[in-house]
């Protein structure tokens, strides 16, 4: 069993130690300052590039709410998309806080991802046995695709703690937020969809959680210390125990869970796709398996290749093919 391990969002509490005004330099951009409307306790927000790659953005002149002591605390949430980029924890972020003299003071609020496929439906076994118990009672609550009413996925915890966990469907996921860089990032790492839909279990730490982690921020793009504390937070909402035999059961094979290096681009390409594009992907490989068309094939892997396709072009093959039996016919 393949497992993928990344954060998946990551905001750091920052203060500015005399620091000159923010303004741009041969690799960070900064944009001019604005009102934010997205995050509710700052005034002021400027988003940043690193050599035009979206990296973070920077929230300043904290309100009365949020009760900080000292004023010149800011915050530093990162991109998404940076999260999957080559050298942005290691390398970037250090890089930022010295050019622009900031002092790293706390992490406010961290996601870890465990990315394979199964996860749900390993859950949903475990948790319908009525002989196993979850070692801690939580509350559980589904969410639902408002377009099917489906159930797309389960929160364990309450989302108005410190501590909660996400499972839920992201391949279903991707098709809505279209970030097709995490598909790359699972096809860079041999984690496909060819078989079924890859599920998302999601750590969410808010502050509180996370006092007294030692403030390393390069320890955040090790494999080994980001497994190491999800374990720690989250053994008593993924282990069930058999109330006679004492037995444990885990959503997680953790004995399966292989470390290894996780491959990132050194950029992150996040052109947006139309279902236009996608329906031009799909007729291609269709016209390449009808007419043997090397030219159609090649179409189809340009055009997945600039739209950041790559992992949904071979993700949905097998679908076309069902869907279109004409197709498998005329292979045989």
């Amino acid at each position: 069993m393949l497992y993928l391990i990344n954060i998946d969002w990551l905001e750091l509490e920052i203060k500015a130690s005399d620091a000159e005004s923010l303004c741009d330099n041969n690799c960070f951009s900064i944009s001019t300052s604005y009102k934010p409307k997205d995050f509710i306790g700052f005034n002021k927000c400027n988003e940043i590039k690193y050599k035009n790659q979206s990296f973070a953005k920077l929230y300043s002149i904290p309100s009365s709410k949020l009760r900080y002591k000292d004023r010149n605390i800011q915050l530093l949430r990162l991109a998404n998309e940076s999260l999957y980029r080559k050298g942005v924890i290691e390398k970037e972020i250090p890089e930022f806080l010295d050019t622009f003299l900031f002092e790293p003071v706390g992490l406010k609020e961290m996601h870890i991802a465990i990315d394979s496929p199964g996860l749900i439906r390993k859950h949903n076994t475990l948790f319908n046995n009525t002989s196993l118990k979850r070692k801690r009672a939580l509350k559980m609550s589904n969410f639902l695709d408002d377009s099917t009413k489906d159930i797309t996925g389960v929160t364990l915890g309450s989302r108005s703690s410190d501590k909660f966990i996400s499972l839920y469907n992201k391949s279903n996921e991707l098709e809505k937020s279209h970030k097709e860089y995490i598909r790359e990032y699972w096809v860079n790492n041999g984690l496909t969809e060819c078989s079924e839909p890859i599920d998302r279990i999601e750590l969410r730490l808010k502050r509180p959680e996370l006092k007294g982690l030692e403030l390393n921020i390069k320890s955040l793009n090790d494999p080994n210390y980001l497994l190491t504390l999800f374990k720690q937070k989250t053994e008593s909402y993924l282990a069930f125990i058999n109330d006679t035999t004492k037995e444990k059961f885990e959503v997680i094979d953790w004995e399966q869970f292989k470390l290894i290096e996780i491959k990132k681009e050194t950029k992150v390409k996040y052109k947006a796709s139309t279902q236009g594009i996608k329906i031009t992907i799909k007729n291609l490989f269709l016209k390449h398996i009808n007419c043997n068309s090397s030219i159609a094939l090649e179409l189809a892997k340009e055009y997945a290749k600039e739209y950041c396709l790559i992992g949904w072009y071979h993700s949905r093959q097998q679908r076309w093919l069902r869907e279109n039996p004409v197709f498998i016919s005329l292979q045989k």
